[in-house]
């Protein structure tokens, strides 16, 4: 279970010191495709175009089945994307 939950959980570990010793951790979420498919409102069609051209953040593998997208990807891609 918990090698499971590691695999899930992508860990940026981007040092930020707010006090002497202190260090916060950030932790990226992983998007599912068939989510971020539902946020984008992009066909699944459209999305396997997409990524064949490079117009997609890069795929996570999240174990054999199941691919996603960093958040952080994901918001940095909408923010590029948007008019």
């Amino acid at each position: 279970m918990v090698k499971f939950l590691l695999s899930a959980v992508l860990y940026n570990f981007t040092p930020k010191l707010k006090k002497e010793g202190e260090i916060k951790i950030m932790v990226d979420r992983i998007i599912q495709r068939d989510e971020f498919r539902e946020l984008t409102g992009i066909s699944r069609t459209s999305e396997w175009r997409m990524l064949q051209a490079g117009l997609l953040p890069k795929v996570i593998k999240i174990n054999n089945r199941i691919l996603g997208y960093l958040e952080s990807d994901y918001q940095n891609w909408l923010r590029e994307n948007t008019f």
